[in-house]
């Protein structure tokens, strides 16, 4: 199973719309794709459920040990899965960057999903680490633009450095 990060620490520059087009490509390919939603403004959860925080089943849950990974998963269209945000993950808050790496090994995950693509925050803080640390790899979205540009090298070296603490 490939855990595909889709991240910058700039926001407005498309994460959450590339989110959504990488995952509908792929499962209309056949592939059976995971999108987690990992930012508090829940773009992706309300493009495919409407709306946020009308599932307690979502992600918040999960990294907060509420709930089981196997049961926030809602199918949204054929092959296509999401475990939804919530306007809580602004609260989330551990020193365990290992979370959502040992949330994602499950059997029914490893047996069942190709992809798993995570949309996350427009920032590096625990949220985005988590992200980082459980994935395989990582998508940097940006603009052809001065400030989107500029923060690519401080994210390149951040992915670096978490991988050689986290043994990635």
């Amino acid at each position: 199973m490939k855990i595909i990060s889709i991240s910058n620490q700039k926001g407005g520059v498309g994460k959450s719309t590339l989110t959504i087009n990488i995952a509908s490509v792929l499962s209309k390919m056949g592939l059976k794709v995971l999108v987690i939603d990992m930012d508090e403004q829940c773009n992706t959860t309300t493009f495919y459920c409407g709306t946020q925080d009308l599932y307690d089943d979502n992600i918040y849950a999960v990294l907060t040990g509420g709930n089981a990974i196997d049961d926030c998963i809602y199918e949204v269209q054929p092959n296509l899965y999401v475990i939804p945000g919530s306007t809580n993950m602004k609260f989330f808050d551990s020193e365990d960057e290992g979370i959502l790496k040992r949330a994602l090994d499950t059997p029914f995950l490893n047996n069942t999903m190709d992809v798993v693509l995570i949309d996350n925050p427009p920032a590096i803080n625990n949220k985005t680490l988590n992200s980082f640390v459980a994935s395989t790899h990582v998508l940097i979205v940006t603009e052809a633009e001065d400030f989107s540009v500029r923060g690519l090298k401080q994210l390149e070296y951040n992915i670096s450095d978490i991988k050689a603490s986290n043994n990635n």
